[in-house]
């Protein structure tokens, strides 16, 4: 992910290098300063969010009306996230579905900004992550998370954290490689990055360019999926709308699955009482990936779309 900082149309070198790398990104921009509608369009389109960088009222360089009468305007009002996201449309011609606040900065209110962004039909923020001098799993988890209001009840919003910005809190290279060989094998977290376009005009490091340019290969060569953010969200609505219904019995699990979209993927445990698994899908034998989960080894079944029978037997060992 990219933070577009108010550097207007020349931030979009980035998104111009990822894309000629064939790889997804996303970028967040704040809609009421210098981007143009043509550096918007290079930021964004196909396989690319374009989401809003919201400049809280308490950043002292937010955005600002003129309050007053007629010529003389003594005073300022900050834009609302509403007026934010209204400008966003007007410049990309599209709604937000999704935020990262400009500096990080949140409301001692954990659930106000939540509330903000669901009536403003952003839905999903990626503003909880590491500032200066930390970098990791700050939040418990690399795992997208519905937030909840101040009465218990969910909002129809997602939390993603991010993990590293630049190499900040010791995020070197090896840092990065470590949380995805990690998560290849045995966290399974959502791996989530920054880097600013402006730091290399301010901090130009050809080691931490070399990061951001050679961790798609990295992740793609451990069996990660990358994605940019609004794709990940869609896959996480078509998921929450595939109902599984399973049954057990006699060492033997079956499983109806209604994947809406191909390459929706099923995770059985690989063992049960000692016994290896032994999978078909849709009564032929199907090819499984195993991989280490925290609790146990499990497999991982790659669906086509459809409504699809997956029998998970458990034979009994002979010896």
């Amino acid at each position: 992910t990219h933070d577009e900082e108010a550097m207007g149309d020349a931030a979009a070198w980035m998104a111009d290098a990822e894309r000629s790398w064939g790889r997804a990104g996303s970028d967040f921009v704040v809609a009421a300063r210098r981007l143009t509608p043509r550096g918007a369009a290079r930021m964004g389109g196909a396989g690319r969010t374009l989401g809003l960088h919201h400049v809280d009222d308490l950043a002292l360089d937010a955005p600002r009306h003129e309050v007053g009468l007629g010529p003389f305007r003594p005073l300022v009002r900050p834009w609302t996230l509403a007026e934010q996201a209204a400008a966003f449309e007007r410049l990309t011609g599209r709604r937000p579905r999704s935020n990262r606040n400009h500096y990080l900065l949140w409301d001692e209110g954990y659930a106000r900004p939540f509330r903000r962004m669901a009536a403003a039909g952003i839905e999903i923020d990626t503003t909880y992550g590491p500032d200066m001098g930390t970098a990791g799993y700050l939040f418990g988890t690399g795992l997208p998370f519905r937030a909840l209001d101040e009465n218990g009840l969910p909002l129809p919003v997602h939390e993603l954290p991010f993990q590293t910005a630049e190499d900040l809190g010791g995020a070197d290279r090896a840092f990065v490689w470590r949380l995805l060989r990690e998560s290849a094998e045995r966290h399974h977290q959502t791996v989530t990055t920054l880097f600013h376009p402006n730091v290399f005009a301010w901090r130009p490091d050809a080691a931490l360019y070399a990061t951001w340019r050679d961790a798609f290969a990295e992740a793609e060569r451990l069996g990660l999926h990358v994605t940019d953010v609004e794709t990940f969200v869609d896959g996480l609505r078509a998921r929450a709308r595939s109902p599984l219904r399973s049954s057990w019995a006699a060492g033997v699990l079956e499983v109806r699955a209604d994947a809406l979209h191909d390459g929706a993927t099923l995770a059985v445990p690989a063992v049960w009482d000692g016994r290896p698994a032994d999978v078909s899908v849709d009564g032929r034998a199907a090819t499984a990936r195993r991989v280490e989960g925290a609790g146990g080894p499990l497999l991982l079944v790659v669906l086509a779309s459809g409504s699809r029978s997956v029998r998970v037997a458990y034979p009994e060992i002979v010896r």
